[in-house]
């Protein structure tokens, strides 16, 4: 398992340098609604935290984050599949920068995804416990 992780990560360090611009779709130049559809999804998580609560002091940079998500995944996925082009590249380190984003904080926003513990004392904006509405009976 250790050695598919190591063999993993060097193709995708490889990709992300050696093969920055270049098309490594396995169906080649045919296009995919299901790539095309999914990259375009990329956006809804950013919708999410937005609408749940716009007044949040990160909600418009990650709604910003993951709409340039998905622009750079359906440019790269659908409109650009089977050539070579920059938008692989740029999709391969924005993609990689989000995902260690999901669990890193920055010094500009705190990690997406927050492990809290009943000891932790995290103060996030996606971390307050939710209201629950119950109806009188």
């Amino acid at each position: 398992m250790v050695r598919s992780f190591i063999a993993t990560a060097r193709a995708h360090v490889h990709n992300m340098t050696t093969n920055f611009g270049r098309t490594c779709m396995p169906w080649g130049p045919k296009r995919s609604l299901f790539a095309g559809g999914t990259g375009a999804l990329f956006i809804v998580p950013g919708m999410v935290m937005y609408v749940h609560d716009p007044d949040a002091p990160h909600a418009v940079r990650y709604l910003a984050a993951f709409a340039l998500q998905a622009v750079l995944s359906v440019m790269s996925d659908y409109v650009m599949t089977g050539r070579h082009s920059v938008w692989h590249g740029m999709d391969r380190w924005y993609a990689s920068g989000m995902t260690v984003s999901l669990f890193a904080p920055t010094p500009i926003d705190p990690p997406i995804i927050v492990f809290q513990s009943s000891q932790s004392n995290i103060n996030h904006p996606l971390t307050k416990p939710a209201t629950i509405r119950r109806r009188c009976s």
